[in-house]
């Protein structure tokens, strides 16, 4: 049972680090800047914590949830960049 929890949390770092390690190629091949960047940082972390205290049943909604408001706020800001808005103004949109 020790050997299992050392390779999962082995495997947990290693995740971690690739991710950490291959920030510049990632954010260069995306064209992400440092808050863009940042955010697909959080997506990971908040996936790892819903996912270490939630059963999948109850953790796939809320990721679902949190990429569905992603999606849609590409879109309105795409749709809405002709507007010159601000930050506050598009999140009231």
């Amino acid at each position: 049972m020790c050997g299992f929890l050392l390779l999962a949390t082995t495997l947990n770092y290693m995740d971690r680090v690739a991710l950490n390690q291959t920030s510049v190629r990632i954010s260069t091949a995306l064209n992400l800047d440092n808050v863009q960047y940042g955010y697909l940082e959080s997506v990971f972390s908040l996936a790892f914590a819903v996912g270490v205290y939630l059963p999948l049943s109850s953790s796939s909604p809320i990721f679902i949830g949190g990429l569905i408001r992603a999606l849609v706020d590409r879109a309105k800001r795409k749709k809405l960049a002709h507007h010159n808005l601000s930050e506050v103004q598009l999140q009231a949109e």
